[in-house]
């Protein structure tokens, strides 16, 4: 099987979960506050405004925050301390703790990440031997990420009111139909749903 190689186009789900592992948490007011240091590890700022926030969190994440949610998180932010103002650079900065905390949380999660991706694939190999380590991870990416839009909209609309929006995309699709989505934009055929169905069935099995 071809080298462990992360997919790009899957970013925006993968960075979902870095930020739900940063947070901690599944309560909004908490992911937001998660939301603000990883937009500052990603994004080059400068953070200064509300929106310089809210079109990085939109750009990376595909939300949409108000500018009264960036506004509370960046306060709690700044009393918690792990954020302040630098009058020097004219912008909001994170705490080198607290800079080095995120960064340490989002690697944290990129390597369980790249072992839950090698045991995978490894147990599944006998089902799709002869497909890319790459493609089959994508795809799985890909069909989770849309299973989240489709299925999970109440978790997705505690942070973005507007993810009714998504329906035109994916609507309210069977796992079959997102599969068959999945798999063409992991560049694999349509003729190997009955094997990369399997295999995921495997991934979620083994959760």
């Amino acid at each position: 099987m071809a080298p462990l190689v992360a997919p790009r186009f899957t970013k925006r789900f993968r960075r979902l979960c870095q930020v739900a592992a940063v947070s901690g948490t599944g309560r909004s007011q908490q992911v937001v506050d998660g939301l603000l240091p990883v937009a500052m590890v990603y994004g080059d700022g400068p953070w200064r405004e509300p929106e310089d926030w809210i079109s990085a969190i939109e750009s990376l994440f595909g939300l949409s925050l108000s500018e009264a949610d960036v506004l509370a998180a960046r306060d709690r932010a700044v009393r918690a301390k792990t954020m302040s103002y630098n009058t020097f650079r004219g912008q909001y900065v994170l705490s080198s703790q607290a800079q080095s905390a995120t960064m340490d949380q989002i690697q944290s999660g990129e390597n369980l990440e790249r072992r839950a991706q090698e045991s995978w694939l490894a147990e599944v190999e006998h089902l799709v031997s002869d497909q890319s380590s790459d493609a089959l991870w994508s795809c799985l990416l890909a069909y989770a990420g849309k299973a989240f839009l489709s299925h999970g909209m109440d978790a997705v609309k505690l942070l973005d009111p507007s993810a009714g929006e998504f329906t035109d995309l994916t609507g309210g699709d069977a796992p079959e139909a997102l599969l068959k989505m999945a798999l063409s934009e992991s560049g694999l055929a349509g003729s190997l749903l009955p094997e990369i169905s399997q295999a995921i069935a495997v991934f979620f099995d083994g959760a």
